[in-house]
């Protein structure tokens, strides 16, 4: 289990149901221990989620980072005399020092109360490619809301509201806990968010706001185990535009003896553009088969395009269990915009395998992908302990190619070696060949993998605790990592021509010792 995930845990379990209540707010301006990343449409902002999992403040923040002028600076750094770099120095104070060459940085760590001007950029002591710059001038702080703590995942959905385009973000907070929503607008190099009041208000929301009741899908208090309700530790998220439906995956906690969580629950996100309330939708008490499994999910993704009617497939957090799921109820798959009545969305198991390479004893089944290429593939990555040298983390891989019984035959093709604490993986190309980059919390590292030729490419050295990687569809060279343990955002170069290949090129926050 990560780091984070065990502060988590434990503060679940000493600190009852009080949160984050210290009597201070929460800063507008910072990356503090983040642990979700969304990329907006358009790219021009990077969504952070900063979970609060110190309990330092009284809530955590979702806050909104500005790429283009990210990339500005970096560009300047490394060519100052560029002709949008004078620009740029001219037109605005604050980007003064941009027609000059950055300064080197006095130390390798820095305070994370740091007193430094807002523009302030430095050159990496240990390392002169990267760029280390203060965060607060690339994050556009009007836009600031405040969510509950140890908040993680998030996911983004595209709609449009009397013709406006906007993006409501969703993420899953595990304190109180909840899946919170958010609405983003976006107007060139600015934005807003909104998480009070109501939807379809037109006027400002205001700055540095508490997201409201209603802006939370909720666990009731007093709700009892087994209830239908949003179950505890909404840990992992996967939506569907399509269907628009958003499946949360549920870790468990055992409080009075008792084991609560677990399972994937629905929510039911049709027709928001006319305000219908975002609504639980059902939950699957067991994605794994059989139902003596522990239910705990790790992990959640889409379906495979072998087996396109399972919608999700969940892995699991104690065993090496693959559950792909279906909605039970297949009528309500459509979204119907004239209905205001939510969906039944409770789904229901479908292809459930094991990744055999670890049995019986592979453990926290982080993430699966699927590919077609060069034949139907199954890339399974199993955290497992590393304490345990029998069973390393690896990539299980397995042939997916379809049965005369219309089933996968789920044989083990290759196992490939990880490294330590993989949080997660994406399967990403940059104009070339599709590979897959695991995110290494323990070690790190990225991990970046050849899913043809089954072997580890590169490993990129990002700092401790990256827990969230993401790639700007407009900017497919470029990667932004979160790191968890030292608050910031890694930038990394995956141009396969650039001389920084497969480099951190820049830090938005700047390096704090470990852990701060």
């Amino acid at each position: 289990m990560a780091v984070r995930a065990v502060l988590g845990l434990l503060a679940l379990g000493l600190g009852g149901g009080c949160f984050g209540e210290s009597g201070i707010t929460p800063p507008n301006n910072r990356i503090l221990l983040p642990d979700g990343l969304v990329v907006d449409p358009d790219d021009g902002f990077v969504y952070v989620v900063n979970s609060n999992s110190d309990l330092r403040y009284n809530a955590g923040t979702i806050v909104a980072v500005n790429l283009p002028q990210a990339a500005l600076v970096r560009s300047c750094a490394r060519d100052p005399g560029q002709a949008q770099c004078a620009a740029a120095a001219s037109s605005d104070p604050n980007l003064a020092n941009l027609a000059s060459a950055p300064p080197m940085c006095t130390k390798t760590r820095f305070s994370i109360s740091e007193d430094v001007p807002d523009n302030y950029c430095c050159v990496d002591l240990v390392d002169s490619n990267i760029l280390n710059c203060y965060e607060a001038q690339f994050i556009y702080q009007e836009a600031t809301v405040q969510v509950g703590s140890f908040a993680g995942a998030v996911a983004l959905l595209s709609y449009q509201r009397n013709g406006v385009p906007m993006r409501r973000l969703f993420t899953a907070v595990r304190a109180e806990p909840s899946i919170t929503f958010v609405d983003a607008t976006v107007s060139g190099a600015t934005v807003s968010m909104r998480c009070t009041g109501d939807p379809a208000a037109t006027t400002p929301p205001p700055p540095n706001a508490f997201c409201a009741d209603n802006w939370r899908v909720r666990r009731p208090d007093g709700a009892t185990p087994g209830q239908l309700v949003l179950p505890e530790e909404p840990h992992t998220l996967w939506l569907d535009p399509t269907r628009r439906a958003l499946f949360v995956g549920h870790l468990t906690v055992t409080a009075n003896t008792q084991v609560q969580g677990g399972g994937v629950s629905s929510l039911d996100i049709c027709n928001i553009e006319n305000g219908n309330p975002v609504a639980f939708a059902g939950l699957a008490h067991t994605p794994f088969l059989p139902a003596t499994l522990a239910q705990a999910v790790a992990g959640l993704s889409g379906p495979d395009p072998q087996l396109p009617s399972s919608l999700v497939y969940a892995t699991a957090f104690y065993s090496s269990a693959v559950g792909g799921m279906v909605l039970g109820d297949p009528t309500a798959a459509t979204c119907d915009q004239d209905s205001a009545t939510p969906r039944d969305l409770t789904l229901v198991p479908s292809d459930s395998f094991y990744a055999p390479a670890f049995l019986p004893n592979g453990v926290e089944v982080r993430a699966i992908l699927f590919s077609a290429t060069p034949s139907p593939r199954a890339f399974v990555l199993n955290s497992n302990d590393s304490n345990t040298a029998a069973n390393p983390a690896a990539i299980s891989v397995l042939d997916r190619t379809l049965l005369s019984d219309g089933k996968p035959s789920n044989q083990p093709l290759a196992l490939i070696q990880m490294c330590n604490g993989p949080t997660g993986m994406q399967m990403h190309n940059t104009g070339g060949n599709d590979l897959i980059y695991v995110t290494c919390y323990d070690d790190g590292e990225v991990y970046v993998v050849d899913p043809v030729a089954l072997q580890v490419t590169a490993v990129i050295d990002v700092g401790p605790g990256p827990v969230s990687l993401v790639f700007p569809n407009h900017d497919p060279n470029t990667a932004y990592i979160a790191s968890f343990a030292n608050s910031n955002l890694a930038v990394i170069d995956i141009d396969p021509t650039s001389p920084t290949y497969n480099r951190v090129t820049m830090r938005i926050g700047l390096p704090h010792p470990y852990g701060q």
